[in-house]
C-alpha cells in the first residue's frame, strides 16, 4: 500500500509514491520492494518510494495508481 499524500508531504518527500505496506508472498515482496516500518525503539524506517514504472515518472501516490492501471496481473513492470 501507499503512504496517504499529507503525510508523504509531511515527511519531506518531494516526489514519488511511499510504500508503507508489502503484503507477504505478492509480486512486490518478491521483487524486493520494501516497506515503511517502526523500529524496536519506535522509530519510523522508511521504506521505498517509487518515482517511475516503465519510465513514466511518479510524482505521488495517485499517479502510481493510474500508471498500474495500464497493466495485468502478472505482467513485468520496471519500478525505480
Amino acid at each position: 500500500s501507499i503512504a496517504p499524500q499529507q503525510i508523504v508531504e509531511r515527511l519531506g518527500i518531494q516526489e514519488g509514491a511511499l510504500v508503507v505496506g508489502v503484503e507477504e508472498g505478492s509480486a512486490a515482496s518478491r521483487a524486493g520492494i520494501r516497506p515503511t516500518y517502526r523500529s524496536r525503539n519506535g522509530g519510523v524506517v522508511l521504506g521505498d518510494v517509487i518515482v517511475a514504472i516503465n519510465n513514466e515518472k511518479i510524482e505521488n501516490g495517485s499517479e502510481i495508481t493510474l500508471a498500474l492501471e495500464k497493466y495485468k496481473p502478472g505482467d513485468v513492470v520496471n519500478v525505480r
